[in-house]
């Protein structure tokens, strides 16, 4: 029988999916220009295929020296060792820095900045394990040496300018689809 002052309750039932920690072995390339838009392949394991798969980049504000943390949809899950995200551009939390040698004030375009990157399947918990990603300036060509090839190509050339990235993954483009391996002489 039921009175007055009775009350039902009703507890509905919840589901819970638990999954593997995320780790992070390793990320290709591992820099990109300030200006973002750099296609980072994050190979590691347990990712999972979500909506909410994602990526967060932690910069330092120096002059707080405080976190603050940028999250970015995943691009795309490739498998459960391998997702791609888009670099943001890098957001400078540091005031300009004086360089002695040149007498000029230089602004984060101009330096190398690292952020710190982690992984999260929810959205939420993100992964213990990071890696580095580092922001470059932009490279700036002043010269392409011979200026002119065969139309076969195998012709060596030589590229000047500024702001060369050291790497092993260096590439050179040549009209629309001819992208070739290149080798780091100097910055």
């Amino acid at each position: 029988s039921s009175s007055a002052n009775s009350a039902y309750v009703t507890i509905a039932s919840a589901i819970f999916t638990y999954h593997d920690i995320v780790f992070i072995s390793k990320l290709l390339p591992e820099f990109g220009p300030i200006r973002g838009d750099t296609n980072i392949h994050i190979v590691g394991e347990n990712f999972v295929n979500s909506s909410t798969l994602s990526c967060r980049f932690s910069f330092l504000d120096t002059t707080s020296n405080q976190i603050v943390n940028l999250d970015v949809k995943a691009k795309q899950f490739v498998s459960e060792q391998e997702i791609v995200c888009v670099a943001p551009a890098f957001r400078s939390y540091r005031p300009s820095v004086y360089d002695e040698s040149s007498n000029v004030y230089l602004t984060a375009s101009q330096e190398v900045e690292t952020t710190r990157l982690r992984v999260s399947n929810n959205g939420v918990d993100f992964s213990a394990s990071s890696h580095a990603f580092r922001y470059l300036p932009g490279v700036v060509v002043s010269s392409v040496t011979p200026s002119k090839s065969v139309i076969h190509g195998g012709t060596l050339v030589t590229i000047s300018g500024q702001n060369f990235a050291r790497s092993n993954e260096i590439k050179c483009g040549f009209g629309s689809s001819d992208i070739v391996s290149a080798m780091w002489i100097s910055s």
